[in-house]
């Protein structure tokens, strides 16, 4: 818009506007009219976005999303050689996690399956009475839900003397968008139902909803169960509460 004119001039007969003829204004003072009311509307159509980035972006800031999301680090595991790691693993885990909570400010380390903000995979989970339905399982340490500040609104967590999933019922923590889903018009705790590989899994609590994927709804349904400490480091991602400066401690960290 701000070179049109620039161009319109270039093409001025000198001649005719020495003489007082300048029959180009007309079509001239046209386009300009035209470049200038796109020129406004263009304007109103970025102001637009800014506010709705700005608006965006404020609500990202005050959204709740279900979880800590201060003072709390994801540690990403490489493992090279998985079949060695896999005979030491339970030394391993023990060693990693001594190191992590003699960090400065760290209050308690705990371990899960999947990271908060991955793509998370559904299975197939069967409801007595019910058609089968899809969930996402997360297999996480006793200590998860407090150290995320992932709330149990109903029932408890896991306890050190619950057992892993096997052989026998699987206690089992639910999110609440699985209990309304699948027991809207009862009481969820005691109630079971089978995973995608057979396993009877019997509801101890239910977990605060998170939101992960997006801003205005909860994540998909989540169960999670307790995890097994002798199994294999690729599905045990530590997780670090702490307190105080956040550059304190990664400095700290030494991978």
């Amino acid at each position: 818009a701000g070179l049109a004119p620039t161009f319109q001039s270039l093409r001025v007969n000198l001649s005719d506007s020495l003489k007082g003829r300048q029959s180009t204004l007309g079509g001239g003072s046209l386009l300009r009219g035209f470049l200038i009311g796109a020129q406004i509307a263009l304007s109103f159509v970025l102001l637009f976005g800014a506010w709705l980035a700005v608006h965006t972006i404020q609500k990202m800031s005050g959204a709740n999303p279900g979880f800590e999301t201060r003072h709390v680090l994801f540690a990403q595991m490489y493992v090279r050689d998985k079949s060695a790691e896999q005979r030491s693993w339970p030394a391993r885990r023990r060693m990693l996690t001594a190191r992590l909570e003699a960090l400065p400010g760290v209050q308690s380390v705990a371990y899960a399956s999947r990271r908060l903000f991955d793509y998370r995979s559904l299975f197939e989970i069967q409801v007595p009475g019910q058609a089968a339905r899809q969930a996402a399982m997360n297999w996480v340490s006793p200590n998860f839900f407090d150290t995320l500040g992932i709330t149990i609104v109903s029932g408890r967590a896991f306890g050190a003397g619950d057992p892993s999933c096997g052989i026998g019922a699987c206690p089992v923590v639910v999110s609440q968008k699985l209990a309304r889903e699948f027991w809207p018009d009862a009481d969820p705790l005691g109630k079971t139902f089978r995973d995608f590989q057979g396993n009877t899994l019997e509801v101890i609590g239910v977990a605060r909803d998170v939101l992960t994927q997006r801003l205005d709804a909860p994540d998909d349904p989540v169960i999670y169960a307790k995890w097994n400490p002798n199994a294999g480091p690729e599905i045990h991602q530590p997780f670090v509460r702490f307190s105080g400066d956040e550059a304190v401690i990664t400095r700290s960290f030494d991978p």
